[in-house]
């Protein structure tokens, strides 16, 4: 009963943390400010800085876009992808290729787009192994090829791409 009582109590004050911090910033556009103050007791000790506010804290409004574009894409992941490529991205061997850390992936973002839109035979090498399957084309939209793509490129120790919406028009259009 004592436990419960001191979690809900722990819990309480992060909210109120989070809800003090988010608050601040008066006519600044709702952005928080931090202000340095330094205390001293004596002349022996230096001064101590508060710590600043850490940028990872607030995203900026383009990492906003993209955190949007990777909950979609994962949802789509989830649902058209993960049987084959698994939840980890690790493929099936001799089966189904790795997305995750993936060479054949990462070289070339079009080549990418192209297979999700218009499917892939023929034998393909991923991280010096070579696969021969097929994968059929994907029934999504442009939208939803950006955002699974933008997911798997931003997962697993790929290359951070973020794959638009114009530049699956663009592959879409190209042939």
């Amino acid at each position: 009963m004592k436990m419960n009582t001191i979690f809900k109590l722990g819990v309480a004050l992060a909210l109120f943390s989070m809800f003090a911090l988010t608050s601040c910033g008066g006519d600044e556009g709702g952005k928080t400010t931090t202000t340095t103050t330094t205390t001293t007791t004596d002349n022996t000790d230096p001064p101590k800085e508060e710590p600043k506010e850490d940028p990872k804290e607030e995203p900026k409004v383009e990492d906003k876009a993209l955190a949007d574009k990777m909950t979609a894409g994962e949802a789509v992941y989830t649902k058209v992808c993960v049987a084959c490529h698994q939840a980890s991205g690790e493929g099936v061997p001799k089966a189904f290729p790795p997305l995750a850390k993936s060479d054949y992936l990462n070289e070339d973002v079009d080549r990418s787009i192209e297979i999700v839109l218009k499917g892939k035979t023929g034998e393909i090498t991923v991280n010096g192994e070579k696969y021969n399957s097929a994968m059929t084309p994907q029934a999504l939209t442009s939208e939803e090829v950006a955002d699974v793509l933008t997911y798997v490129y931003n997962s697993w120790e790929n290359n951070k791409a973020n794959v638009t919406v114009a530049d699956v028009e663009r592959v879409k259009n190209a042939h």
